[in-house]
């Protein structure tokens, strides 16, 4: 298991709002708990210092 930290943003997008820290056991498995948490906010999930997924405005836009 691998540890993940998901960050959900305000309304606008701007500041986060929120720190989720959980274990997954790979990128499918957190991204899908991500969603989740996330709602329909701006969130990003990382893994240490990778960005796995952003999420805008609802839709998913998956990261580099």
């Amino acid at each position: 298991m691998s540890p993940y930290r998901l960050f959900i943003f305000d309304r606008f997008g701007r500041t986060v709002e929120e720190e989720r820290s959980f274990p997954a056991a790979d990128d499918r498995t957190a991204i899908l708990v991500a969603e989740g948490w996330r709602s329909a906010r701006k969130a990003e999930l990382w893994q240490g210092n990778r960005q796995i997924e952003v999420w805008i405005s609802g839709s998913r836009r998956r990261s580099i």
